[in-house]
């Protein structure tokens, strides 16, 4: 996992999960230095992601949406749903590339909706977020 820089003299590390890493650097020495070693203890988070979203109604009792994403690793779901006081129903699903997106404008009927909402379940590297719009739309 570890990536050297073109220079040799730094590398790069992208942790595929969040936790504690110990890195371990050793030289074996040569003719001129002694061995050598050092440690470092990281501990590695997973980011915020966002999620926004823009919600309307016309007077056809149509609401109109988009939402977007920004901040996730790959295959990134974005899930809209629409509920009232009693149900819930899942309107679209979107998948996005590394780093999030927009959905296009989504028109569906209202049925009584009072809430929408836009949810990022999270993945290995951001951490789950949503966004909730509430009736007057």
């Amino acid at each position: 996992d570890i990536v050297l820089a073109s220079s040799g003299n730094w590398f790069y590390d992208y942790p595929q999960a969040a936790g504690t890493y110990e890195y371990l650097a050793t030289f074996d020495g040569d003719d001129v230095h002694a061995p050598a070693q050092a440690t470092a203890t990281v501990t590695v988070e997973r980011r915020a992601a966002y999620v926004g979203m823009n919600v309307w109604a016309d007077p056809k009792g149509t609401l109109n949406m988009y939402a977007s994403l920004a901040g996730c690793h790959v295959d990134c779901e974005l899930v809209i749903t629409a509920a009232t006081d009693t149900r819930s129903w899942e309107v679209a699903r979107y998948t996005f590339p590394e780093g999030g997106g927009n959905t296009p404008t989504i028109s569906f009927k209202r049925q009584a909706a009072t809430r929408v909402t836009a949810s990022y379940a999270g993945d290995d590297w951001f951490l789950p977020a949503q966004a909730v719009s509430t009736a007057p739309f």
